[in-house]
């Protein structure tokens, strides 16, 4: 089997991917049967190679590409070999019918778990059987050689950095390389500047009323939809710096705390004293934490011990925290947003020892700095170009653990004693903002002080954000027909469901089904003419989606800026105007396994009346996988077109001049659609952009996310597909692993959030400015449990809860 090869960049991600293999030598290879996402105990035949850096899988031996990589590292582990009944899945038979009909046989195997040490607490576990003893203890042994290997690795860097000591002044980033709005992608050559290349960050999720604790613009919300404010109490103080509560309803939403103080320095020198590396543990919580790990500029993961105070602080035990700690600045008003999460890491394990001064880990569900410089007119006033003094923010919520756990029964019946203790766990974390603006002030002088004992007042009640325009549900194409394509489509899934209720016995098909059935019959698993028929009669209800409509919208321009005709030379961004393409299907899928070109099963694209789809398929790394599936229609076939003749017929049709935009428009999406191959896609790349925005939803998830454009081809491994009458932009979110970090946090919430969407193809030059958007989503408390299941061998759409 010819080994395939990738770069370097693929053996450095922390999450599973398929997008490549080491380029190393080879420690074992051969048939494996490993345990289906789906259905316990259920195996599938794979072929297998594990490498010192990974293990992966293939469907066949003769494949050049793995379907499956999983990183080797360090905290990796393997369970004992043990002998255990497993039930076989029959060659070429899908998950979904060996269960359905028993098409598996019941063997007694030898194997053994695979954990990969992951952000997640539990890691993440594969399930390996072999058809012997002798093969199970060979895999055993091979994937402990590559474990060690790795750890040894681990040791020598480690042994490599304690040996480079560098001063407080060294280890602190410079004003240049503080990278603005960038996070886990980056731009292309000369592509989007710096201040566009920004991505999600993982980050937790508090209450909405979080949301509000943010300071100077951080705050979100507004508008009629958003949710009652949660009210703050203040209920400590620490040299002159006040802390809130948040008030806490009845299931438990709200309880964070509230810091914040004046800084007279400018945010920069903040954020420096806030992020710097440290290699042990200095003063102040969260500040002075210890680096164990730098994934990239941006992200580290960090920990730290502090000590309770006071009489009642001398009987508890220290309270430790591993926190993922990731930044970014916000480009329209300078701001610096600091986030953290609790995550697991293999350099400080949990179980350290027994007794009252064990260290007891503190779960961090949520907690963010926000470093905010003086609005634009006092900086002015104050003769400067950039701001002299910070806002410094910290919104925490956190469960503090062991008897101050808000599941212990003495956290509930402790009354007066367990907040007093709570106080003296908490008084810490106060002290360490008043540390921060202390070294950070004393900084600014030739002599400086030891101490300083004076403070400021806490900071001033967040402001509200203006209200969101009102959606606008008008394309800018929508003139080229009285019907809208949505209505349409509706049409069309109202006809399917018809033709298919009741259906005639074959070979008699259905009212309107033949069509359907031959077009289904292209996948190798519909055998026959007749499961053909069958398979359409059964998806006929997904003809229109199978997202429930009441989960998602078109919300028209979404208050999106883009980029203006002059961008090129003035970096300007004007209001998007409406989107090109209408919104006319969402699906949202469960799969036994994320697949490319995944349009070629779906009803509501291979039964569409629209002439031209664009659909961009988003792969959601969570156990078992989803996909989601959104699909703009355009209202006249656009494949094979110039952009000559594309302005002519909207001319025609508009009976006016086409628009700058729209002319721009077309120049760039005919570039998109030309060509196929290597070349095609590489420069597709470069163009694909993704707009996100988090207008309903917890403060913590609205900074993670951001709304900043991404070049999403740039660090995600991205494919496209063309079909009969559609164009498919499939995104594998998991390439990337903070980016997965940040969409486990966005999808644990979504029945809480609303998510607004915009794709657009950049526009790199003169012809193709002004940008447009070519499509918007909105998704409203989104359920993933409400995915249908699709069987990949027989193309079949089950409902959720129908299997």
């Amino acid at each position: 089997m010819s080994t395939p090869t990738t770069t370097s960049s693929s053996r450095r991600k922390h999450g599973r991917t398929k997008s490549g293999i080491p380029d190393e030598p080879v420690i074992l290879q051969g048939w494996v049967a490993r345990e289906s996402n789906v259905v316990d105990k259920l195996l599938n035949r794979r072929y297998a190679a594990l490498y010192p850096h990974a293990f992966v899988t293939y469907r066949r031996d003769t494949d050049d590409a793995p379907s499956k990589v999983w990183p080797i590292s360090a905290g990796t582990s393997v369970s004992k070999v043990q002998a255990q009944q497993y039930n076989l899945r029959h060659k070429h038979t899908s998950t979904l019918m060996a269960v359905a009909r028993g098409r598996y046989d019941q063997v007694e195997m030898w194997g053994f778990t695979v954990t990969w040490q992951s952000y997640q607490p539990g890691g993440d576990t594969l399930k390996l059987a072999f058809d012997t003893q002798q093969q199970a203890g060979e895999w055993h042994a091979a994937f402990q050689e590559a474990i060690g290997k790795q750890a040894m690795r681990t040791v020598a860097r480690t042994d490599s950095d304690r040996s480079v000591g560098s001063s407080f002044r060294d280890e602190a980033p410079s004003p240049q390389s503080i990278e603005p709005r960038r996070a886990a992608f980056e731009a292309p050559q000369g592509g989007e500047p710096q201040e566009e290349a920004a991505a999600p960050r993982r980050a937790a999720a508090p209450t909405d009323g979080g949301a509000r604790a943010a300071p100077g613009g951080a705050a979100g919300g507004g508008g009629a939809s958003a949710r009652r404010s949660r009210a703050w109490a203040s209920v400590l103080h620490v040299n002159g710096v006040a802390v809130y509560v948040e008030e806490q309803d009845a299931d438990g939403e709200g309880g964070a705390i509230m810091v914040s103080a004046i800084v007279r320095a400018p945010p920069t020198d903040v954020f420096k004293n806030l992020v710097q590396l440290r290699k042990s543990e200095g003063l102040g919580v969260l500040m002075g934490a210890r680096v164990l790990e730098k994934i990239d500029a941006n992200t580290q993961i960090i920990t730290q011990q502090w000590k309770p105070v006071g009489a009642i602080g001398g009987l508890c035990a220290p309270r430790e925290v591993v926190l993922l700690r990731t930044w970014r600045q916000d480009s329209d008003d300078g701001t610096f947003i600091v986030l953290y999460q609790s995550v697991e890491h293999r350099a400080v394990p949990r179980s350290r020892g027994r007794g009252w001064y064990a260290p007891v880990r503190v779960e961090v569900q949520a907690a963010g700095f926000t470093v905010s410089p003086l609005m634009s007119k006092y900086v002015k006033l104050a003769g400067g170009e950039e701001s002299h003094e910070s806002l410094v923010t910290l919104v925490l919520k956190a469960d503090m653990g062991g008897l101050l756990s808000e599941q212990s029964a003495f956290g509930k019946a402790a009354g007066p004693l367990g907040s007093a203790a709570m106080r003296a766990v908490l008084e810490p974390v106060v002290t360490s903002v008043v540390l921060l603006r202390d070294k950070v002030e004393q900084d600014r002088f030739v002599v400086r002080p030891l101490s300083m004992s004076a403070g400021e007042e806490a900071a001033e009640e967040p402001t509200e954000r203006v209200a969101r325009p009102r959606l606008q549900r008008t394309t800018t194409m929508l003139a080229y027909r009285k019907e809208p394509l949505l209505a349409a489509q509706k049409h069309a899934a109202e006809a399917a469901v018809a033709a298919a209720t009741p259906r005639p016995s074959i070979p008699h098909a259905a009212p309107g089904l033949p069509a359907a059935a031959e077009a289904l019959a292209e996948p190798a698993a519909a055998a026959s003419a007749e499961e053909a028929l069958d398979t359409a009669a059964a998806n006929a209800w997904a003809v229109g989606g199978t997202c429930d409509p009441k989960y998602w919208e078109c919300p028209g321009d979404a208050g999106f800026k883009l980029r203006g005709a002059s961008y090129l030379t003035d970096k300007k961004k004007s209001p998007a105007g409406p989107p090109m393409f209408e919104l006319v299907a969402v699906d949202l899928l469960q799969l036994e396994d994320h697949m490319f070109n995944v349009c070629r099963y779906l009803p509501s694209v291979r039964q569409s009346p629209a002439p031209f789809l664009f659909c961009v398929q988003l792969m959601v790394p969570c156990v078992p996988p989803i996909s989601l599936v959104a699909t703009w229609a355009a209202p006249t076939p656009v494949a094979g077109k110039t952009p000559e003749e594309l302005v002519a017929e909207y001319e025609q049709k508009t009976k006016g001049p086409a628009p700058d935009s729209v002319r721009a428009f077309f120049m760039g999406l005919t570039e998109f659609l030309e060509g196929d191959g290597k070349e095609a896609d590489a420069r597709r790349n470069k163009k694909f952009k993704l707009i996100p925005n988090i207008p309903k939803g917890s403060w913590i998830i609205r900074q993670s996310v951001g709304t900043t454009p991404v070049i999403l081809g740039q660090k995600l491994t991205t494919k496209y597909a063309r079909g009969p009458n559609y164009f498919e932009v499939d995104v594998d979110i998991s390439s990337s692993s903070v980016a997965a970090s940040v969409t486990n946090l966005v999808a644990g919430a979504t029945k809480s959030l609303t998510v607004d969407l915009g794709v657009l193809l950049e526009g790199q030059t003169p012809q193709t400015l002004p940008e447009q958007l070519l499509g918007t989503i909105r998704l409203n408390a989104i359920d993933l449990k409400s995915a249908a299941y699709l069987d990949e061998a027989t193309g079949r759409v089950f409902k959720a809860g129908t299997m």
